[in-house]
């Protein structure tokens, strides 16, 4: 893995996703960049008065799990996530409440370890085990490149980056990229998955 704190122009394989996602614009001072396709929908939903002092996006556990999948099929040995159980102040009822373990919490998250359930952990490997056996998933998985950075400095001199789950290389699929969703959607309504596009932006979704 490439752990670059500076991402230069050009196509990169096999990037770390922390080191990429570490690579963040600070609001104060956005010249520098990167501007990334999530931080222009951001912009674009809360204008700029609300963006610029707008706190950083709080993890979700949708959001968790989504980064666990993610994790265990593109970077599998990496260990950039803790089961919560792990926890040793947690409550009776499994919940961090005490301030104890609360901090234990906070200790993880500046390690950049993802907190997620041993339940969920089953869940996402079985999830990961549909996409492998699903004809569909699997022909564009196998032989692919997993988390192809993009960077780009356009004339006006900010940089821009960008990161792709998959990079096809099978013959039918190797003019597209694929990126990865998890979703609550019913996969069997079109509706529905269209709905959940236009919520998320998906359809405009780069990185």
């Amino acid at each position: 893995m490439k752990h670059a704190a500076f991402l230069e122009d050009g196509v990169h394989k096999g990037i770390c996703p922390y080191a990429y996602h570490t690579w963040e614009l600070i609001k104060e001072r956005p010249e520098t960049g990167p501007i990334s396709n999530s931080q222009l929908k951001d912009f674009v939903n809360k204008g700029p008065l609300a963006w610029r002092y707008s706190e950083p996006k709080k993890t979700s556990s949708a959001m968790a799990w989504g980064s666990l999948v993610d994790s265990l099929l593109f970077t599998p040995g990496n260990e950039d996530f803790v089961f919560k159980e792990k926890n040793p102040h947690l409550s009776a009822n499994g919940r961090a409440l005490s301030r104890a373990a609360k901090l234990w919490e906070n200790d993880q998250i500046l390690e950049a370890k993802t907190i997620v359930s041993e339940a969920d952990f089953d869940a996402a490997e079985i999830a990961i085990e549909r996409l492998k056996q699903t004809p569909a998933s699997a022909k564009i998985l196998e032989g692919a490149d997993y988390q192809v950075g993009l960077g780009f400095t356009p004339n006006h001199g900010i940089p821009t980056k960008g990161l792709v789950d998959v990079l096809p290389h099978e013959l039918d699929s190797d003019d597209c990229i694929a990126d990865l969703k998890t979703t609550a959607a019913n996969l069997y309504s079109d509706n529905d998955l269209a709905r959940q596009c236009a919520k998320w932006g998906y359809h405009v979704q780069a990185a």
